[in-house]
Formats: C-alpha cells, structure tokens, sequence
C-alpha cells in the first residue's frame, strides 16, 4: 500500500477504504485519524507501506518528509526520518525520498521511515557521486526548449488569411451597399487553442528560452501573464518531457491554484494571498532547495514562479530591517534572497539545467 495513493482518496472514497479495512467508529474520525487508523489495520496485517516525500533537515540531525499536497509545509502526515539515515545517505533538505514506512506506535505522532528505496529518483548510492550545486560549473545556455506547439504556424498563416479576407470582402460589400453580416466575423476569430499556440510560437521567434536561462515576464495588471504562464507550462510538458516541471504560486488567489493545478501537467506548489509572510518564504524556500538536489542528479529543472515581485514583498517582511530603506520602501538587505533565487538559475557543465 503507498500512503500516496491514500492522500489522492476523496474523503467519501477514504470512508468506504476504511469501512472495508473495518476501522471502527471510522465515520466520526477527521481525514487525518482516518488515515492513521487505516495504516495502523494495514501494518497489524503485516502489510507493506511505502511512503514519499522531499525531505527537511532539522538542526538537530532529523528530518521529516514534507508533502507536496502541504505545499511542503509541516503538517500530521509527515514522515520522520532518523538521524541515522541523514547521515547515512548524506540526505539534505530538497531531497525527494521514497521508501518503506511504519504506522505510528502508541506515543509517536509521525510516520517513520524503515528503509529508503530511492532518493530523486535515483538509486541511493548515486548521493555517494553527487556534488553540491554551488560546486556546479555555470554556463551559457546550450539548448533550447522548444515551446512552439505542433501545427502552430499553419495555424496562424490561417488566421492571418481568414483576417485578410475578411478586411477584402468586409470592404466590397461596403463599396456595393450592402450589409455585411456577423459570419465573417466568426470566422475570423481564432479559437483558444490556436491562441495557446501562437502565443508560444511568438517567444520562440521573439525571445527563444534555453535550458538553464533567466526569463522575466514584465506586463501591466490584468494583461494576461498567468495565461501566458499556462501556455508555456503546457508547451514545455508537451514539447520537452525530459524536464521536471514546476510551478510555483506566491501571493495568489485559491481559485487560480485551483486552476492551474487542473490545467497543467506539473508540480504546482503555492502559498496564497490570505497565508503569512513567512509561509510564503517557507514555501519558496523549499522549492528552490529541492530544484538544486535535482539539478545535483544531472536533471533538466524548469521553474515558473508567479510572481517574484510578491516574494520580494514577502521577503521585504520577514527580514529584520537594516535601517537602509529604498526606494519604495524596500529594506536593503530584503532583495538578496529574491536575488539568490532568480540567480539560481544556470546550465550545467557536469549534466542538468535550472531555468
């Protein structure tokens, strides 16, 4: 059983897995003992978990898995991991862990940890190999990530003759007198599909992105920069299944989480508007740590972070004020962190990318 596959359960579904597993008193339990409870029937049965999560590491040597369902925030369902196995497997925070895991015993509040079967996907042993992410030599980009969807230029050749015979014959009906009517205008009009598809094919000829590049949307509110977001999300999934997508949410609305999670093949992370400061940064911070241990393992990394003028506001917040202000504001040591993280950004010489 993986403990994955019991946190995709709707809560209806998860009453009726532990009605079957005979939980007692199940309908009257939260989502949380519910699942505790059920891992506790399945490990008396002498039954396999398995369990994932990027790991935390503690300053006391520990660590827990943190969820991305959490947005890797702490949460019940962690898993602990012991000190011994940090040191074993030289594990840092960012690092993506899947293995064998216990159901609590009477005491014990977390999910622990029994034996790890893989870290970042790869075979435990290739930690023994990797070295850090600052140690990495940088370059220029060498690759281009192709976001141009299939059948894009025919598409706007299309629309480019549909709107030139519209003006043609819009302009002979006016001259003859008589009235033009609205099916033309319909023709013309692109579906959202071929918009999805030029927009992408405009950056590829306007301002091509590499592997391992730094790209900055700068727009006005309210001009389309979250959809522009979605359409290069669904491009580089599409066009580049080599690469680890991830979208990163800061400062949002809940319904906009909502919707890029069910528009876009990746990992979406977010903190939205109503969550503190520190939440924010938290979040942010665990993203960018597990990007590099990705990196580490020589994997293509793309990060789509909405909106980095929000983290600075959150990082302006949480760091302790210099007494050097600005303008607008902005305490002077506040920016280095936002810094740090566009910066991360960089192609690899020994393998992997991070754009």
């Amino acid at each position: 059983m993986n403990l994955e596959d019991l946190k995709k359960k709707k809560p209806p579904e998860l009453l009726a897995f532990a009605e079957e597993q005979g939980v007692e008193g199940a309908a009257q339990m939260r989502r949380q003992e519910l699942m505790f409870a059920i891992l506790q029937k399945l490990a008396a049965s002498d039954q396999a978990i398995f369990g994932s999560g990027t790991i935390e590491v503690l300053p006391d040597g520990f660590g827990y898995l943190r969820s991305m369902e959490a947005n890797y925030l702490p949460g019940a369902d962690d898993i602990y991991v012991s000190p011994t196995q940090v040191r074993k497997f030289g594990l840092r925070t960012g690092d993506t862990v899947e293995g064998e895991i216990r159901a609590p015993k009477d005491g014990e509040r977390y999910f622990a940890m029994v034996q790890i079967n893989k870290v970042n996907f790869d075979d435990p042993e290739a930690l023994r190999h990797r070295i850090n992410f600052d140690s990495l030599t940088p370059l220029y980009p060498d690759e281009k990530l192709k976001l141009e969807m299939e059948g894009a230029g025919a598409m706007a050749a299309t629309i480019s003759e549909e709107q030139s015979s519209s003006r043609a014959t819009s302009s002979g009906r006016v001259s003859s007198g008589r009235r033009t009517t609205g099916t033309l205008t319909k023709k013309a009009t692109s579906t959202p599909q071929q918009q999805l598809d030029i927009s992408t094919r405009v950056i590829d000829l306007i301002a091509p992105i590499g592997k391992g590049q730094r790209a900055l949307i700068v727009a006005p509110p309210r001009t389309g920069k979250t959809v522009l977001m979605q359409n290069i999300a669904h491009a580089i999934t599409a066009n580049n299944p080599e690469v680890y997508l991830m979208v990163l949410l800061v400062d949002e609305r809940p319904e906009e989480v909502t919707d890029m999670q069910r528009t876009v093949k990746g990992e979406v992370v977010s903190s939205t508007f109503d969550e503190p400061a520190s939440r924010h940064v938290a979040v942010a911070e665990m993203v960018i740590e597990k990007a590099k241990r990705l990196v580490e393992h020589k994997k293509d990394v793309v990060i789509l972070l909405d909106s980095i003028t929000r983290l600075g506001r959150a990082y302006n917040t949480v760091v302790p004020s210099s007494g050097k202000v600005l303008t607008g504001g902005v305490d002077a040591n506040a920016l280095q962190r936002p810094k740090r993280f566009f910066g991360a950004a960089r192609n690899i010489e020994e393998g992997g990318s991070l754009t």
